[in-house]
């Protein structure tokens, strides 16, 4: 038995002997507020200017940028 935490990915691992395949996550574009990347499976805003992640700070900084 083993004790501690289990990591869901290395329990099936012991238990098929399949190891575990990272799934890749393909890039949309940059985000125009925090200049990060904005990958597909985040939420995201279509803006006239580009892409922002669908948060207040991305938001912030954009509007802030422009106001510059």
């Amino acid at each position: 038995m083993i004790y501690g935490i289990e990591h869901p990915d290395i329990t099936r691992t012991l238990r098929t002997g399949y190891p575990f395949k990272p799934t890749v996550i393909k890039t949309i574009g940059i985000c125009e507020g925090c200049g990060e990347a904005i990958k597909e499976d985040e939420e995201f805003l279509e803006h006239p200017d580009g892409l922002i992640h669908d948060d207040w700070e991305c938001a912030y900084l954009l509007v802030k940028k422009q106001a510059e």
